[in-house]
């Protein structure tokens, strides 16, 4: 849990919540509204480790969105790269339609 701290934004948040969870009480309605915030923040930026660092730094979602486009396209050229001649069609395919759409349809409400 103590890893998730700097992902809170705040020590108050992070240590009122983390009160709670130890406790096994439930939090404030405001508190849990804001953990909502944190969570769905977490869910956009996922889990790697730059992306994530560049939240807690700039607490910007599109500024780890852009890390983790620039990781994807990184990702997209080392596969390319190792593939053999007739697959490199396909493997783009892959890149350049399938995964947008599905990154497209995730939907998160609360």
């Amino acid at each position: 849990f103590g890893k998730l701290e700097p992902l809170f934004g705040s020590s108050v948040l992070y240590s009122s919540s983390s009160s709670c969870f130890e406790q096994e009480r439930e939090v404030a309605p405001f508190l849990h509204e804001e953990m909502k915030k944190v969570f769905l923040s977490y869910l956009v930026v996922g889990g790697m480790p730059e992306a994530v660092a560049r939240f807690i730094e700039t607490k910007n979602v599109m500024d780890a969105v852009h890390v983790q486009n620039r990781i994807r396209f990184l990702y997209q050229q080392d596969v390319l790269k190792y593939a053999q001649t007739n697959q490199r069609i396909r493997i783009q395919e892959v890149f350049l339609l399938f995964l947008p759409s599905l990154i497209n349809r995730i939907i998160v409400s609360f």
